[in-house]
């Protein structure tokens, strides 16, 4: 899933407010995707 952490890392998980909005759109997403790269660890 090397792609799913590319794409987190595109997003700017670490970085800022943008991110913080596309998470409460995305929520769900999110969770999911949180799943998958805890599987992948």
């Amino acid at each position: 899933m090397k792609v799913d952490i590319s794409i987190i890392k595109r997003g700017g998980v670490f970085d800022n407010k943008p991110f913080i909005q596309h998470v409460k759109k995305e929520r769900e997403n999110l969770n999911i995707m949180m799943i998958y790269i805890a599987r992948c660890l």
